[in-house]
């Protein structure tokens, strides 16, 4: 089974979650080298935008056998 990736993070005092590339899509200023047009090559890779998160936003991974979560 192929885990699904989320993002969660605190928006006017309310937890948000959305889906990992979904987030990169709305916050392409992090992720320059992409035009996030509509072909896959466009747009970096989950593990990529993972390892973004942690690195530079200070993000912790939650992960079981069916998901990851990255808390922001």
């Amino acid at each position: 089974m192929r885990k699904t990736y989320h993002i969660r993070f605190t928006i006017d005092g309310r937890q948000v979650e959305m889906k990992l590339r979904a987030w990169a899509r709305e916050n392409q200023h992090y992720f320059p080298n992409y035009g996030f047009t509509n072909s896959q090559d466009d747009h970096p890779i989950t593990h990529q935008i993972r390892d973004f998160c942690e690195r530079n936003l200070n993000g912790r991974i939650d992960e079981n056998e069916r998901r990851v979560v990255i808390y922001i």
